[in-house]
Order: structure tokens, then C-alpha cells, then sequence
């Protein structure tokens, strides 16, 4: 099958139809200028690392280095569907475009996220933002919660919103795995009060009905709305993964031990878990009460403070 073929029998039957109608406008203006001209008369198996190279050097006229990501991305997804529709064999490899990193925190303070909380402009906003800080889980995962996974103060989590789009469906976790996280008793308070509001208003709030699946679409929907609300409370805006980094901080900052935070974030290793340990200002302060409060550092204590002396005697 030619790329043409592809495009305009499964790509626009199947995979167009679950977009936002922005998104299948991006994607279409990249198959229009860049793709078919390109990769049109080919066929899939004839798509390589040279011919995606070719690609990139095309894109590169006409955009930075994150449109040039983003632009290879619509090209990985298209032939990653081909290979789960059986059309291809396998996924040649492709470039890689290095993106500039935005300076955006990876986490809030205390202090920013009360301020970010008393800004928020209704009880729904105010129950997404604070879920987001105070699970611990990916968008994904938020976008995917039914009313059933809420269970006695704790969050079932099983499922993530499918090509970060409600419309596309539901798949398991990332890590294949479901887990278990505890309810917080203000997120418990907040997501209560929302039930009882939006049952006030007709809806029924069923078992598989969605928390915020319901009128969030998308992952890149529930990061505008985090931004939205961080330039409003005037502060630094973090992003939506940055309030995971926020719940996994605050944590370890008070002595969670780390294996327990692994296995609330899903993480498959330590080492994964490790990159979340963001250190929060003030830290070093309940590093020094721990420490001024054992017995061993007490008596190392006295001992200095009577070398001072006899050391002032002489």
C-alpha cells in the first residue's frame, strides 16, 4: 500500500474521526505540505531513516526545532498505526530533534499552590487542580477516573485515557499494572462536595461515569487549564506533570520512604522515582529537627560544647 493509499483510506476513516477538530487541521496541513510531497508515491515499506531524514530537512525551512518535533511525531504515529493495523512489518527508526527545555518549575511550593488554589474560579476547577497535587497521578490517568475508582479514601486507578484523547478511549497504566493511592481528607472533601453539585444539577455520577473525562477532551485540554489558572494566581506556572512532581516532592521531603512513593507513582524503578525527588525549600530545616532530636547527635552535642570549654579555659 502507497503512504497516498494509506492516508486516505485508514488514516482518514479511522485515526482523523478521533482528533479535536484543531488537531485534524494541524495534521492535515502537515499531510498536505510536507507529507504527500514527500512520501506520497511510496509505498510504506519503502519509508526509511534516509527518506525521514529527507523529511526533517524539509521541515526544518519552514519551522523550529519543536514544530520539526512535532511534525516528525504526526509521521511516527501514522506509521505506528500501520504496523498495529498489520500494513507494515515494522517502525523504521527515526531522527531525533533536540527541543529547548521552557524554564517552567517542576514543582510548587507550599506556598504556590495555596496561592494557586485560592484562584481557582469554581469548585470544579478547584477539585482538578488539587486532585492533580494531591494523587499523584498522570493526565492521563485523571482524564480515565470513573466515580467507581473512588473506594473508601483511596483511588483504584487502572486505566489512561488512549493517544491522550478521551475520544480514542481507554488503555491500562503505563506501567500495565493497576494501583492504589490514598485519598487525601481535603481531596475526599472536594471530590464529595463535586458529586453532590453535579447531582444537584441533574447528573447522575454512575459508577463508569468520568471525574473529568467528561468535559476535559484531551491531555493537552487539562494542561492549558493548569497554565490558565497558574497566570491567574500569578505565579510561576508549572505544568500538569510538574503537579506529579509537586505530590511525589512533598513526600519524600517528609520522609515517605521512597519504595512507598515508587509504588504510589507507578514507577517500575527507584531510579525513575528518584528524578521526582525535587528538594523543597525548607528541607534542610526538618533535616536539622531530626537530627537535633536523636540521642546520638544530642550526646555529640555536650561533647563539642565541653571541648569549647576547656578549650576557652586554656
Amino acid at each position: 500500500m502507497t503512504f497516498m493509499a494509506f492516508v486516505e483510506g485508514p488514516i482518514t476513516d479511522r485515526y482523523l474521526p478521533t482528533l479535536s477538530e484543531a488537531h485534524r487541521y494541524t495534521v492535515g496541513n502537515a499531510i498536505k505540505n510536507h507529507m504527500m510531497p514527500m512520501f506520497g508515491g511510496l509505498k510504506l515499506q519503502q519509508i526509511t531513516r534516509a527518506k525521514l531524514d529527507d523529511y526533517l530537512a524539509r521541515v526544518r525551512q519552514v519551522t523550529k526545532e519543536k514544530g520539526q518535533s512535532e511534525y516528525l511525531g504526526f509521521m511516527r504515529v501514522f506509521l505506528k498505526l500501520a504496523v498495529e493495523w498489520e500494513l507494515l512489518s515494522a517502525l523504521p527508526n527515526f531522527p531525533k530533534v533536540k527541543v529547548p527545555q521552557a524554564d517552567i518549575p517542576d514543582f510548587l511550593t507550599r506556598e504556590e499552590h495555596a496561592t494557586l488554589l485560592s484562584h481557582a474560579r469554581d469548585h470544579e476547577e478547584f477539585t482538578l487542580l488539587l486532585f492533580a497535587t494531591d494523587s499523584g497521578t498522570r493526565s492521563g490517568e485523571q482524564l480515565a477516573l470513573q466515580w467507581g475508582d473512588i473506594q473508601s479514601a483511596q483511588l483504584v486507578l487502572s486505566r489512561s485515557v488512549n493517544r491522550n484523547s478521551v475520544a480514542s478511549g481507554f488503555k491500562g497504566t503505563k506501567s500495565g499494572k493497576p494501583r492504589v493511592v490514598p485519598v487525601s481528607q481535603r481531596l475526599d472533601a472536594a471530590l464529595t462536595a463535586l458529586k453532590e453539585k453535579r447531582q444537584a444539577h441533574g447528573q447522575l455520577c454512575l459508577d463508569t461515569d468520568l471525574v473529568f473525562g467528561s468535559y476535559i477532551p484531551s491531555v493537552k485540554a487539562l494542561y492549558r487549564r493548569v497554565v490558565g489558572a497558574c497566570k491567574r494566581a500569578k505565579i510561576k506556572h508549572t505544568s500538569r506533570h510538574g503537579m506529579r512532581h509537586t505530590y511525589a516532592s512533598w513526600l519524600i521531603s517528609q520522609g515517605v520512604p521512597l519504595a512507598h512513593v515508587q509504588a504510589l507513582l507507578g514507577h517500575s524503578s527507584p531510579v525513575m522515582t528518584l528524578r521526582y525527588a525535587h528538594l523543597i525549600p525548607g528541607t534542610g530545616d526538618n533535616v536539622r529537627a531530626v537530627l537535633d532530636g536523636l540521642e546520638s547527635y544530642k550526646f555529640a552535642q555536650r561533647r563539642a560544647a565541653r571541648w569549647q570549654r576547656n578549650a576557652n579555659g586554656a
